[in-house]
């Protein structure tokens, strides 16, 4: 089976190939927001590669919010607060931007958890690491299979 998809405006349409169209509108809210949610704990370069990505990002989507829980010792967690101090991260916006500190050892999924928690039962979240490089595309897509 062949689906076609069509956007028009914040409709998605999938048209399934036979002798006999099957046509599916979906709505998605292309304003929906999105929190994503990243652990750390050192990598410096890692984060500040991933925060420039982001900056870019959320320039053309005001829907956008980070949430970076911070895990490990106290030099590492340091490392991170001075890296996150020179990034500005004011500058994305009010309240766009979270920072939790998860204590220490590290562990991802506790930093995942501390994240989680901070949201409402509502809210759309994406679990993502600081290598991975989010474009405009991975958005909308995200956007689109969280709508039921």
């Amino acid at each position: 089976m062949l689906l076609q998809a069509t956007s028009k405006g914040s409709h998605v349409i999938l048209r399934r190939k036979t002798a006999f169209p099957i046509a599916k509108i979906i709505d998605v809210n292309y304003h929906q927001p999105i929190t994503f949610i990243t652990p750390v704990s050192g990598r410096e370069d890692n984060l500040m590669r991933f925060l420039e990505n982001w900056r870019k990002l959320v320039e053309n989507d005001k829907h956008l919010n980070l949430i970076i829980a911070v895990g490990g010792n106290s030099k590492e967690v340091s490392k991170i607060r001075n890296t996150l101090r020179d990034f500005e991260l004011d500058s994305l916006g009010p309240r766009r931007v979270s920072v939790i500190e998860c204590g220490e050892p590290f562990a991802r999924g506790r930093c995942l958890n501390h994240g989680i928690k901070l949201l409402k039962l509502e809210n759309s979240f994406f679990i993502c690491d600081v290598d991975l490089v989010l474009q405009s595309d991975s958005v909308r897509r995200i956007r689109f299979l969280s709508k039921g």
